[in-house]
């Protein structure tokens, strides 16, 4: 048994008994697609993960050897697992994330044969302080919105991406041009 294992599975009845772990979702983010498209959705999965649930994963993380698991910098962490039970007017979600959500920047939009995949951000004082996933495709649609200070998490990424790929080199000209240009 990991270490990891050993550490969270019994950290697991704190974070429910502290209440910082409702099963519930990003549900005003449903609520918006659901307005805009007409969509009706059934939660088959929801989970919030609060400051205190999310110390007691840092917590859990620090105490193994596992390194690659960037939770520094964030605050909350929403998901949301609907059925799609009513279809709607799926051309608004396909249309792109400022259709629904102007105040949000796009990082990566994709729509591709009846799927749609939209990362979003948006940036407070200059840092990236929320991201929200929107993954959509056939009769099931996933959202998770991470909040908090997320440039530790974002660099711990960059650097993790290019260290797999084999090209550590470009780890700090990269991690220099996001620092330099932080996006919109």
């Amino acid at each position: 048994m990991s270490l990891l294992t050993r550490r969270v599975f019994p950290a697991l009845p704190l974070v429910f008994l502290a209440g910082c772990m409702p099963f519930n979702g990003p549900g005003d983010v449903r609520r918006d697609i659901q307005a805009s498209t007409g969509m009706e959705f059934d939660r088959t999965f929801g989970m919030t993960v609060g400051r205190m649930g999310m110390g007691i994963a840092r917590w859990a993380v620090r105490q193994s050897d596992e390194t690659d698991i960037p939770l520094e910098g964030i605050r909350k962490v929403e998901i949301g697992v609907y059925d799609i039970t009513e279809t709607g007017d799926r051309s608004i979600l396909a249309s792109g994330a400022g259709a629904l959500w102007p105040e949000w920047s796009s990082l990566v939009e994709v729509h591709d044969d009846g799927e749609d995949v939209l990362v979003m951000s948006q940036r407070q004082d200059g840092s990236m302080r929320r991201l929200l996933f929107v993954i959509h495709g056939g009769d099931e649609m996933v959202l998770v919105r991470v909040t908090g200070d997320l440039e530790p998490m974002i660099e711990q990424v960059i650097r993790y991406a290019l260290t797999e790929v084999d090209r550590p080199e470009v780890v700090e000209p990269v991690l220099e041009e996001y620092r330099g240009h932080p996006a919109p």
